[in-house]
């Protein structure tokens, strides 16, 4: 079957492949009225893919979750998140069959009624997804998150509500490596035996670091080493440019060591770190700003793919020559008119003859 679909507009707009299949219409008074609040996250592409795929006897049934997950733009853990939360609002209902196949009602009445009666009626908790015949690999051991997710729970703040923090502790347990979260736990501990009685900060502490991954979409253990590599490296690149104390490294400073670190033709920390050397050495008038380094350093050696500081001072001591070179050839003009041999006679006369 061709991959396409058309969007027709007349009275309504309908998504269709152009086969003879169900399709869902949805009028502006509905969404208006508040339909869309009924499903967050990814609840409403669950339920529009369960409402398109009904049997006659109106129920949805799959021998694993993974059937939907293949269709959604999202995982299987999220799928599973989301028919839970369906669940809990009494739209749909999960029923087992021995655990191997499911089967979902839905309960179209609940979004205008308060209750209604399934058959095979099944409470969410008792469906146990993890016994499902699928394979998932970018799930973890259900062993490894509760482990994990008892570390976090050390942390919890006495101020919030801990329900509601339990539940983000979940969503990092999902879009973390297990390898990631057992990073952050160590450091939140070794952070509060460093500062001894600010434990009840430490869900604070650790939330930055969370959010500042989330910004650099570190989630796997590969990339966030390759980013603490960087970290280290720039704060080495900051003392050797005159800034002892890390906290002194104001975020722009801190963007543009790391930029001279990758990149295409990222140079190393060795021959960064001898840049600025020599920028110091050479520049006579006062301290040589980040720009004047990159100028004159960083972008020429990244232009010559400098590896190593031999080939680093090859390059300055061959470019030296060449701006001596072309000082000594260009001869300063004499300007001193006393010098020159006037011969008036010749002048007046228009000449020798």
């Amino acid at each position: 079957m061709d991959n396409f679909f058309n969007i027709c507009q007349q009275e309504t707009i309908r998504i269709i492949s152009g086969n003879n299949c169900p399709s869902v219409e949805i009028d502006k008074e509905v969404i208006e009225n508040g339909f869309l609040e009924k499903f967050p996250g990814s609840t409403l592409a669950i339920f529009l893919f369960l409402i398109t795929h009904l049997n006659k006897n109106g129920c949805f049934v799959a021998e694993n979750i993974g059937l939907i997950s293949n269709h959604l733009p999202c995982n299987k853990k999220q799928v599973i998140e989301g028919l839970s939360q369906l669940q809990k609002n009494k739209i749909i209902m999960i029923a087992s069959e021995n655990n191997k196949a499911i089967k979902i009602y839905l309960n179209f009445e609940k979004l205008a009624t308060p209750e209604k009666s399934f058959p095979d009626q099944q409470k969410a908790d008792e469906f146990d997804y993890q016994k499902e015949n699928d394979t998932d690999t970018d799930s973890q051991p259900k062993k490894t998150e509760n482990i994990q997710l008892q570390a976090l729970k050390e942390f919890l703040p006495v101020d919030r509500e801990q329900k509601n923090i339990i539940k983000q502790y979940q969503k990092w347990l999902n879009d973390f490596d297990a390898e990631v979260i057992q990073e952050l736990i160590r450091r939140i501990k070794k952070w509060c035996n460093s500062n001894s009685g600010k434990k009840k900060q430490a869900y604070y502490y650790m939330s930055a670091i969370v959010e500042d991954w989330y910004k650099k979409e570190i989630f796997s253990y590969t990339r966030l080493q390759l980013f603490d590599r960087l970290y280290r490296e720039s704060n080495e690149l900051a003392a050797t440019y005159g800034i002892r104390d890390w906290k002194n490294v104001n975020p722009v400073q801190m963007e543009t060591f790391q930029k001279w670190l990758t990149g295409d033709a990222a140079l190393s920390l060795r021959v960064a770190k001898f840049a600025i050397q020599q920028a110091i050495k050479r520049k006579k008038d006062g301290q040589p700003s980040l720009k004047y380094i990159e100028d004159n350093f960083i972008n020429p050696w990244k232009q010559a793919s400098i590896k190593n500081i031999n080939q680093a001072r090859e390059f300055l001591d061959k470019n030296s020559f060449k701006k001596s070179k072309k000082k000594k050839e260009k001869k300063p003009v004499n300007q001193n008119w006393e010098s020159f041999n006037w011969d008036m006679d010749q002048i007046t006369q228009g000449g020798s003859s």
